[in-house]
């Protein structure tokens, strides 16, 4: 299984930081089943935000969007496995 998800931005809720634990465990369902994911287009605070969340994660990339092929090639290589 591959999947990608496509992000521009996450809104502030309440003005409070967002909480990435339910990304986080959908996330790890999907790898725990055999497959992988890629995140395409967070900018560079956001992807700071999720590299720093998902880094006990395997099999997940996190890319921008100028890096996006390579991240899709990186998933599509992982996924066949």
């Amino acid at each position: 299984m591959a999947a990608v998800v496509v992000i521009q931005a996450a809104e502030l809720v309440n003005h409070q930081q967002q909480d990435f634990s339910v990304i986080k465990s959908k996330i790890e369902a999907i790898i725990h089943k055999g497959g992988a994911v890629a995140i395409i287009g967070p900018d560079v605070d956001l992807q700071n935000q999720l590299s720093h969340e998902l880094s006990s994660v395997k099999n997940t990339q996190i890319c921008t969007y100028s890096d996006g092929q390579a991240c899709l090639d990186w998933l599509f290589q992982i996924a066949r496995k």
